[in-house]
């Protein structure tokens, strides 16, 4: 989505999201639902001048089933350099609590900084790649512990060094004695 803003300066430009994608990264009892996820997108303002920079951030919202969106994050500042692909912004995520096993839609809104209007947007009805992330807190995906199985060997040869072991003391014992 774009929204035409008017400069100071009194040229126009306008801000776009042309894409956005996210990873799912960390699912530690293995269900299917991910505690840690990324959201990358590319924002761009489109201008008449290739010199432009534009200072903005972000803030982004995750829905379950379709139900109302709930801000999880807000960037810092960051500059978009006209159209260019460098000013690319990853948000790395680890849910902590709060976020039942469900899946969830992702929404960016962008705004410009010193301004109160969202600027651009683009969220799941723009990419199946915002749509429906398997999600869930640490709270509903506990820390895989490891099980350690502590094996006790018996037989073999250390038996048999043990009891020629205890044989040999035996019959020393036995020779001492008489």
């Amino acid at each position: 989505a774009t929204n035409t803003t008017k400069a100071p300066r009194n040229d126009y430009y306008s801000f776009a999201i042309y894409q956005g994608y996210s990873q799912l990264i960390e699912d530690f009892d293995e269900d299917g639902y991910f505690q840690t996820f990324s959201v990358t997108f590319d924002a761009d303002a489109i201008t008449s001048s290739i010199d432009d920079q534009f200072v903005v951030y972000a803030e982004l919202y995750l829905s379950k089933n379709g139900g109302p969106w709930i801000h999880y994050y807000s960037t810092d500042d960051f500059v978009l350099n006209g159209e260019s692909e460098d000013d690319i912004y990853e948000v790395y995520t680890t849910l902590e609590q709060g976020y039942p096993s469900d899946e969830y839609d992702v929404l960016i809104d962008l705004y410009e900084t010193g301004y109160s209007d969202v600027v651009a947007s683009y969220s799941s009805d723009d990419t199946n790649d915002l749509y429906a992330l398997p999600l869930e807190s640490s709270d509903y995906d506990p820390i895989y512990q490891p099980v350690y199985i502590i094996e006790d060997e018996h037989g073999g040869s250390n038996s048999i060094a043990i009891l020629l072991s205890l044989l040999s003391l035996l019959l020393i014992r036995k020779i001492k004695a008489s």
